[in-house]
């Protein structure tokens, strides 16, 4: 699975930014992400911005592999961020209150 990757500057700090596709948060492909920013983080890559330009909506599976991502970067000190979501994205974090967890920029 391809991904569309590039690195920016934010706030003074290098990220890698990755724009979503729906298909990288469903069940059977769960684990294409993880292992993905895995790999960036044995590459000393920790910190990510996931462009959510392409997603439309997001169920219980999605929001678990996101939630999941969070974990693993958070455990090498990184952060994630996310960007160019919806209203309608926004609001399903709103109502979950993952918008207390996650960084919506």
């Amino acid at each position: 699975m391809q991904f569309l990757v590039e690195k920016i500057n934010f706030e003074s700090i290098d990220y890698l930014k990755i724009r979503l596709k729906p298909e990288l948060l469903n069940l059977a492909n769960k684990d294409v992400l993880k292992e993905y920013i895995g790999t960036e983080i044995k590459n000393k890559n920790k910190n990510f911005i996931f462009d959510f330009s392409d997603i439309v909506t997001l169920n219980s599976s999605a929001l678990g592999v996101l939630i999941g991502i969070l974990n693993q970067i958070k455990s090498v000190d990184g952060n994630l961020k996310f960007s160019n979501y919806s209203e309608k994205i926004k609001t399903i974090f709103e109502i979950t209150k993952l918008n207390l967890v996650f960084d919506l920029i």
